[in-house]
């Protein structure tokens, strides 16, 4: 906040971008392993879209899970910034 309101009193020139959906252009690198457990209804959501994880269905306390392989930053991941980052600061000095 305190950047902007130095760039008005200066009257910089200011731009702004967005990237949608920035965290999931991240690759998990390969030598780094990340699991999420999907629960309840989700898992059911899952079973729709593709019968064929009907095998991959587990019960853990009576409850059904599912647990998926994350090959991409996610938001919520503690190092998906800095997976981000890296992406971004590989493209820019490509380009």
């Amino acid at each position: 906040m305190g950047i902007l309101l130095i760039k008005a009193y200066e009257e910089r020139d200011t731009a702004i971008f967005d990237v949608p959906g920035a965290y999931l252009h991240a690759k998990i690198p390969d030598d780094k392993f990340a699991i999420l457990k999907i629960e309840g209804e989700f898992v059911d959501i899952m079973y729709d879209v593709n019968p064929e994880y009907k095998d991959d269905v587990r019960y853990e306390n009576g409850k059904k899970v599912f647990y998926v392989q994350i090959l991409m930053a996610l938001y919520g991941m503690i190092e998906s910034a800095l997976l981000w980052y890296t992406l971004y600061v590989e493209v820019l000095h490509k380009e």
